[in-house]
């Protein structure tokens, strides 16, 4: 699909909107191509991404191995 058809079926609030996220997206290339983004460290990022995913995971383990669905040894 074609700029020029997804946005002739949008409204002129929505319009407005994409062309201030346009330029706000352009602010932001610009500042890169300047060299003014951010250091940001990447490997702590990700530590603490997949740190979090593994706390949620290993809180859902207890529901799954609760005791009313053990089954009984004899």
């Amino acid at each position: 699909m074609y700029k020029d058809q997804v946005e002739e079926g949008l409204s002129e609030a929505e319009q407005t909107k994409l062309e201030s996220l346009r330029r706000d997206i352009q602010v932001g290339v610009d500042q890169l191509d300047r060299g003014e983004g951010s250091e940001m460290d990447w490997d702590a990022f990700f530590s603490d991404r997949h740190r979090a995913y593994a706390d949620r995971h290993r809180a859902k383990l207890p529901g799954i191995l609760s005791p009313s669905r053990r089954l009984e040894r004899n």
